[in-house]
C-alpha cells in the first residue's frame, strides 16, 4: 500500500492506493515531469571551478606534423611556373582548415608541409583534403595527367623542436622554393 499526501495546509489528507492503479500513474507523472525538468536544465546546479582555476569551454591542442607526399612513380610534375602557386594553395587548404601552414616547400616530385592542426582534424583528413584540392587546382592549371602518390608519410613534431626542424629534401637536389606564410 502507498499513501499519498492530498491538499496542503492543517486540511491534508492521506489516501491509500493499491501498488498498481492510481500510484502507478502519479509515480509515471512525477518521472516524467522530474525528466523534463531535467532536460530543461531546471533544479540542476552548476559546478565552478575550483579557486584560481578557469574551466575550459572548448578543445585546445597543438598539434603540429610534418607530411611528405609525392607525385605518382615521383614523376617531376611539379613544374617551377606553377611550384611557389601550389605551395600558397596548399597553405590555404591548411587555413581553411583552420590550421597553420608553418613550412611548405619541396621539388618538382614532392612536396613538405609543417603544419599546425586542430585535434578536430585527423592527418588522414588533412592529407585527403590538401591532396585532392590540389590535384583539382594543378588539373585546372593545364596538367592533365598529374596525380599524387596514394600514401603520405606524416610525423609528428614537438613544440620544443620546431624552430630546430629542418624540412629538407633529398641529398644531392638543389634546395627547393619554400613558401612561409
Amino acid at each position: 500500500m502507498w499513501f499519498v499526501d492530498v491538499g496542503a495546509g492543517e486540511g491534508r489528507r492521506l489516501r491509500k492506493f493499491a501498488r498498481r492503479g492510481l500510484s502507478g500513474q502519479l509515480a509515471a507523472e512525477r518521472r516524467e515531469n522530474a525528466a523534463h525538468c531535467a532536460s530543461r536544465g531546471v533544479g540542476r546546479q552548476k559546478k565552478k571551478a575550483p579557486k584560481g582555476r578557469k574551466k575550459m569551454s572548448h578543445t585546445s591542442g597543438n598539434n603540429l606534423l610534418h607530411f611528405i607526399f609525392s607525385t605518382r612513380q615521383c614523376r617531376p610534375l611539379i613544374k617551377p611556373e606553377f611550384q611557389s602557386e601550389l605551395f600558397a594553395y596548399l597553405g590555404g587548404i591548411i587555413r581553411e582548415m583552420d590550421g597553420a601552414a608553418l613550412v611548405i616547400k619541396g621539388t618538382s616530385n614532392h612536396v613538405h608541409m609543417l603544419v599546425r592542426i586542430r585535434p578536430v582534424h585527423s592527418a588522414a583528413e588533412i592529407a585527403r583534403v590538401a591532396k585532392t584540392n590540389s590535384s583539382r587546382w594543378i588539373h585546372e592549371k593545364g596538367i592533365s595527367d598529374f596525380a599524387w602518390q596514394t600514401g603520405y608519410g606524416v610525423f609528428s613534431v614537438s613544440e620544443s623542436s620546431v624552430a630546430r626542424v629542418e624540412i629538407h629534401c633529398h641529398p644531392g637536389r638543389t634546395p627547393p622554393e619554400t613558401f612561409v606564410p
